[in-house]
Formats: structure tokens, C-alpha cells, sequence
């Protein structure tokens, strides 16, 4: 069970490049099936994934030893926390989708999206040697 106090779920994105990551986004939902459709807009969710994507996060070392075991150059987690606060991982994409959110998302997260495709070109110059 991940249900937060407030009976939300909530799913994280936590993408990597190589070993370096940043915190994506947060969606708070109040259905069992998170997608950013059923996603709930307040001023304490905002506050929360913006917390959360401007935070170092807290289980970088676990997923980055999950990528290198499941050899991905680029991984995007998306995981919750259940009710103890341990990591529960739902799926590990090698071939995220980085396009930016629509709708208000794309307001407050755009910072966080620049940073992401900074990261990534970064990833990439690295590996060319340059």
C-alpha cells in the first residue's frame, strides 16, 4: 500500500544519465493506476513535487546499483513509497520519454525540464570524449 495520510499515491520519476540523476516530477493521485491525467493540482501538491525535484534524492545510491545491474546507460524510475518508506519501484524505462508536461505542470516544471535535457546532452558529450 502506498496511499499516502491524504489517501493519494504517489509516484516519483527519478531519471539517470550514466551515474549522475535528477529528480523529474511527482504525481499525486488519488486513483491506483498514477498517470498525469488523474493528477491533483493544489498549492501543497505543487509545493511537494517542487520539494521533490529540488532535492538531492534520497535513493540515488539503490536505484543507480539497480541500473548498472540491469546495465542501462539511461534509466527513468518510477517508484512510490509504501507506508514504512521503503522504495517500491514500478517500472524501469531505458527509453524515457523527456518531452515536457503539458498543462500547469509545463509552468513549474519547466527549470527542472532545462536541467534535464542539460544533464542529458552533458551524458552525451561526455561519452564522445568532448
Amino acid at each position: 500500500d502506498v496511499r499516502g495520510a491524504d489517501g493519494c499515491r504517489r509516484k516519483y520519476r527519478y531519471l539517470m544519465f550514466g551515474d549522475r540523476g535528477i529528480s523529474r516530477h511527482l504525481i499525486v493521485s488519488p486513483g491506483w493506476e498514477v498517470r498525469p491525467k488523474d493528477r491533483v493540482l493544489t498549492e501543497e501538491t505543487i509545493a511537494e513535487e517542487l520539494r521533490f525535484v529540488g532535492a538531492p534524492c534520497a535513493h540515488h545510491a539503490e536505484l543507480d546499483a539497480a541500473r548498472r545491474l540491469l546495465e542501462f546507460d539511461i534509466a527513468a524510475f518510477d517508484y512510490s513509497l509504501d507506508r514504512a518508506g521503503s522504495l517500491v519501484v514500478w517500472e524501469v524505462n531505458p527509453y524515457p520519454d523527456l518531452s515536457p508536461p503539458r498543462g500547469r505542470p509545463a509552468e513549474y516544471l519547466a527549470p527542472t525540464v532545462e536541467k534535464t535535457f542539460r544533464m542529458l546532452a552533458e551524458y552525451y558529450r561526455g561519452r564522445m570524449g568532448g
